[in-house]
């Protein structure tokens, strides 16, 4: 065997405290959660952070679920099952009537829309890993909310 240089001893110090350095890390996150769950963290005020990001959890999925049940009664046609009144006041005139799409058109549609939702899923769950649940969801439901204050604008103009 041959003997251990000083480099080697000095990258196995340098690894070594890398090491030490990700789990003290990892302790002081764990601790940090403990005090959030705990409610030990105020946020704006006084209110516990824990409630805080509660309440943004629930509106912001509660929007985004929202818009994707909205796009299926929009795009239903007047007299469908899913309008049942047949004059469709609670969804005003829906989509497959003021554009005169055929069910293929209508159906492209609402492909495109529910693969997105899909495929964002995807990149969400990717992208969360990296920067963190709080900011993506938050820029998800600013995107949401931008793309759905669109819909009508790109609809008139594109189609």
């Amino acid at each position: 065997r041959m003997p251990i240089t000083s480099d080697e001893e000095t990258a196995r110090d340098a690894e070594q405290v890398q090491i030490d350095e990700d789990a003290a890390k990892r302790d002081d996150d764990f601790l940090d959660m403990e005090a959030l769950i705990n409610g030990e963290k105020k946020g704006v005020g006084g209110i516990a952070k824990r409630h805080i990001l509660v309440f943004m959890l629930f509106w912001g999925i509660f929007s985004i679920y929202a818009v994707r049940a909205c796009i299926s009664v929009a795009a239903a046609p007047t007299g469908h099952p899913m309008n049942a009144s047949g004059n469709n006041t609670l969804a005003g005139i829906s989509m497959y009537d003021e554009f005169g799409w055929s069910k293929t058109e209508q159906g492209m549609v609402l492909g495109a829309f529910f693969n997105g939702y899909v495929l964002s899923q995807v990149l969400g769950g990717i992208l969360a890993r990296k920067f963190g649940g709080r900011l993506v969801l938050g820029g998800a439901v600013l995107l949401v909310a931008f793309f759905t204050a669109l819909t009508p604008f790109a609809a008139h103009e594109f189609y």
